[in-house]
């Protein structure tokens, strides 16, 4: 009897778990997409403000504007994520792989972190040159982890690596 108590103790343990997990999922995606409404309303409202006629004249006035600018799409990238992070719990990302040029995709990788030019190496195997991947989450899971590394080792130099993998498969392992 005691055995079938604690099997029915830790099976009710394993229910609340997995509902508690699913509600957190769904908390972190409604909350997500109820800050994309005001967001979006931020964002459309700096772009009008920065347009020619409308753009302040004094420079910390211009500068404030790109702060704020660069803070929403700070923003928005992160509330990206969340949703990301709760599709891929929820077992729903969808994935849409194309062949992209390695090299060509990192070096417009770099283009669009601020300095990573002057930290950031690549080493591409010629096996792995040209991949078949989902370029979106590949771009963002590599933005990711390179703004990690400049945030946490910022006097490090940072190096990446693409080699197949063992097996021989043609997609990168690293």
């Amino acid at each position: 009897m005691a055995q079938l108590d604690r099997y029915v103790e830790v099976t009710t343990a394993g229910k609340k778990m997995e509902d508690l997990a699913r509600m957190k999922s769904e908390f972190v995606s409604v909350v997500s997409h109820e800050l994309r409404t005001p967001l979006t309303s931020i964002i459309g409202a700096l772009a009008t403000l920065a347009r020619p006629e409308l753009a302040p004249e004094r420079p910390a006035a211009l500068e404030l504007l790109d702060s704020a600018r660069r803070q929403t799409d700070r923003l928005r990238r992160l509330i990206e994520d969340l949703l990301m992070v709760s599709r891929i719990e929820n077992r729903a990302l969808p994935q849409y792989p194309v062949p992209i040029e390695l090299a060509n995709f990192i070096t417009e990788i770099t283009r669009e972190i601020p300095g990573a030019d002057q930290f950031l190496t690549f080493h591409i195997h010629d096996r792995v040159e040209r991949i078949e991947v989902d370029a979106d989450h590949l771009r963002r899971i590599l933005i990711n982890l390179v703004q990690n590394a400049t945030k946490y080792a910022s006097d490090t130099p940072i190096e990446v690596v693409a080699t197949p993998r063992a097996g021989g498969d043609r997609y990168p392992s690293r």
